[in-house]
């Protein structure tokens, strides 16, 4: 943490004049979320699942929901399912339910999801977003799964699956910042806690507590 720095100026971006400027703390994920959608093309009407649905899958959950996808949520932790359909999900599926996969098989009425973007970091979650993606359908893998998955050749080459890293962001930043410039309120909903400097020691507690009892986390330096 350093109160200056020293950079090239095409990488400063000015903020907006504006009293309440809490949700701009969300600009650099936000641009992670904004390349996913990038990536992912078309999705106006069309069903996305999202596994994952932490910090930066909320956010990514929050655009594609914005671009007119209907979103499925699909994560481990019953806490950030309730924050998921809190968010704007149609639908919410808990990971671990031995039916997990017919559910969106239901919903999506047998043809799978248009894209499904894996956001858990998890070889598992990798596994379902391809067995869950419809015939041409695309997977987006964000989160960087480090254990290997176990994914045939046919699996993607039968359904003939597009499969898509998303990793980089350039040039999404003054985009993220019109995006957060817009009815603030809608951002400001990511961001869970707001304390003042002398409890960052509690901030940093929050982040080892269970999966969805945080998300973004603010804190309030001294003039």
């Amino acid at each position: 943490m350093r109160e200056h720095f020293t950079l090239d100026a095409d990488r400063a971006h000015c903020l907006p004049q504006d009293e309440d400027v809490r949700r701009f703390v969300l600009a650099e994920p936000l641009t992670l979320a904004l390349h996913v959608l990038e990536r992912a093309g078309q999705v106006a009407g069309r069903w996305v699942l999202i596994a994952g649905v932490g910090n930066v899958g909320s956010l990514v959950l929050r655009v594609m929901q914005q671009a007119g996808a209907r979103v499925i949520a699909w994560s481990l932790s019953e806490g950030t399912l309730r924050k998921a359909l809190a968010l704007g999900a149609e639908h919410a599926i808990c990971a671990t339910d031995p039916d997990a996969r017919e559910k969106v098989m239901q919903i999506t009425s047998g043809e799978g999801v248009s894209v499904a973007v894996e956001c858990a970091g998890k070889s598992q979650a990798v596994e379902d977003c391809i067995a869950l993606a419809a015939f041409a359908g695309r997977v987006i893998l964000h989160g960087h799964s480090k254990l290997a998955s176990a994914v045939r050749g046919s699996d993607l080459v039968f359904k003939e699956l597009d499969v898509l890293g998303s990793r980089n962001s350039h040039g999404c930043f003054p985009r993220a910042l019109r995006c957060l410039s817009d009815r603030p309120e809608v951002w400001n909903e990511l961001i869970s806690h707001q304390l003042p400097w002398s409890a960052v020691q509690e901030a940093f507690d929050l982040t080892k507590g269970p999966s969805g009892t945080y998300s973004k986390i603010v804190l309030d330096f001294p003039d």
